[in-house]
């Protein structure tokens, strides 16, 4: 009885998950073609590349959710191997789009860096990091900052666990307000607020 209540409810589930990921790639993709527009008549550097990976991501989060639930209803193995396929290309394209996420936060903090380098003042920037192994890397920094001084770039605690110095070759360049995320669509919300 259980198994005929979750092969009839299963396909709509499925079938919702899959358009709530379409509703959200249209969403930003408009909303990213507005936000490019806006940037060309006012002559502003709007920063739609990003906004536009970020609900690519989460798209691919719905769609992930609907490939899962989808092995539930795996009758044969040439459904499987197809369904295999199809959740390792989203699983590699999500990957692809956090990294190139990824890549562009750091060359704008790395531009904010450089702009700081002139400045009296240095930027204070807004770090989000979820607790999953590819932010190891940030959370060693955090933990084990004044270390890697002799590599030249290191962070020094001001508040315990939540705001940090970074000190690029001697110089303070930016102040870091350290935010913790539980997944990685959380993260990437918090790069775009």
């Amino acid at each position: 009885m259980l198994v005929k209540f979750i092969e009839m409810i299963l396909p709509t589930l499925i079938a919702i998950l899959e358009l709530m990921g379409i509703f959200v790639v249209a969403v930003s993709s408009a909303a990213a073609f507005v936000r490019y527009l806006k940037g060309l008549v006012s002559h502003t550097n709007a920063d739609v590349k990003f906004a536009l990976a970020n609900g690519l991501a989460t798209s691919l989060e719905f769609k992930m959710a609907a490939e899962i639930l989808k092995t539930v209803l795996v009758r044969e193995m040439n459904e499987l191997m197809v369904l295999g396929a199809v959740i390792l290309l989203r699983a590699l394209l999500s990957f692809l789009i956090h990294f190139e996420m990824k890549h562009a936060a750091f060359a704008a903090a790395a531009s904010l860096f450089a702009s700081a380098a002139f400045a009296e003042e240095v930027p204070t920037l807004r770090v989000a990091y979820s607790l999953s192994t590819h932010h190891e890397p940030f959370m060693a920094a955090m933990a084990r900052g004044e270390q890697f001084k002799d590599s030249g770039v290191w962070l020094k605690p001001v508040v315990e666990k939540e705001k940090f110095d970074l000190y690029a070759d001697g110089k303070k360049v930016a102040r870091l307000n350290v935010i913790v995320s539980k997944n990685s669509a959380e993260t990437n919300r918090s790069w775009c607020e």
